[in-house]
């Protein structure tokens, strides 16, 4: 299990850090949604992580933020959305 959580914390945390330091900072009517959900009978996982900002923009050169082992999705529509599904165990 710690191979599961361990990399799972680093990823939450840096998903939440960068919505209070490009989202959410001076704003009076700003959120942070988190959604983590894994299905009993099942073996996947889904994370989310959402907030009402400005959206992404393009990624910069040289970044490595966005590599990930996990399939994910990135929505900006209104304000970021990463949504992962990771399998709990192999």
């Amino acid at each position: 299990m710690p191979d599961r959580a361990v990399p799972l914390g680093l990823v939450l945390n840096e998903l939440v850090t960068n919505c209070i330091k490009y989202a959410v900072k001076d704003r009076t009517d700003a959120f942070i949604k988190a959604q983590f959900r894994a299905d009993i009978g099942t073996t996947k996982a889904l994370l989310r992580i959402q907030d009402n900002g400005l959206g992404t923009g393009e990624p910069r050169q040289g970044s490595t933020g966005l590599r990930l082992s996990a399939p994910w999705h990135l929505s900006s529509a209104s304000g970021a959305c990463v949504t992962m599904i990771f399998p709990l165990v192999e």
